[in-house]
């Protein structure tokens, strides 16, 4: 304990204050407590603010930690690898069904009937969700904003899910074309 043989502080400051300083008195902790939920403009805001005020100040470094700032970190790590994620799963899944059905414009067919349904759960998602269309009708309540994990979920689940259904059907397709039947013919049976 650095104060422990001050006097002048009482043993409940002192245990405060030892709660705050590390040993060697070089680390300090100050808790900063809000109100509003961890994820509102306010709290967004105040780690802003703490982050861009006294970034290492007078040789100190200053690292800002709790649920707010950790969601804003993630959000931003998910944000900027998201494009890089789409462009990866679009291409292997180019190069998987263009091997699997030797073609070009069926693998191109594919992803763009996928980036489709992908842009309409994303509107869908945000509409609901972020601007709240609806919220007295489905009974949630209305935040401004979608957890930063779902975007990703969604872009994976609604890849593979539509991938498999398009290898699925066009694997039916071929079947009963190989069978003899005419392509009009093969489509309608599958």
């Amino acid at each position: 304990m650095l104060f422990n043989q001050s006097e002048w502080l009482s043993d409940d400051e002192r245990m405060l204050l030892d709660r705050s300083l590390g040993k060697e008195g070089d680390v300090v902790v100050l808790d900063v407590l809000s109100n509003d939920y961890s994820s509102s403009e306010t709290n967004r805001t105040i780690v802003a603010d703490i982050r861009e005020s006294f970034v290492s100040t007078n040789g100190l470094t200053i690292f800002v930690g709790g649920e707010t700032a950790e969601g804003m970190d993630t959000s931003q790590s998910l944000n900027e690898r998201l494009t890089s994620v789409l462009l990866f799963t679009l291409a292997f899944i180019f190069i998987v069904l263009m091997f699997t059905f030797k073609s070009i414009l069926l693998p191109l067919k594919a992803i763009i009937m996928n980036l489709l349904s992908l842009a309409a759960t994303y509107g869908v998602l945000v509409a609901i969700f972020q601007w709240g269309w609806g919220s007295t009708i489905f009974g949630f309540g209305e935040f401004g904003f979608i957890q930063s994990f779902i975007p990703i979920l969604l872009l994976g689940l609604l890849f593979s899910l539509s991938t498999d259904y398009e290898v699925f059907l066009l694997s039916r397709v071929k079947e009963e074309y190989m069978r003899g039947a005419s392509n009009e013919e093969s489509v309608a049976l599958a």
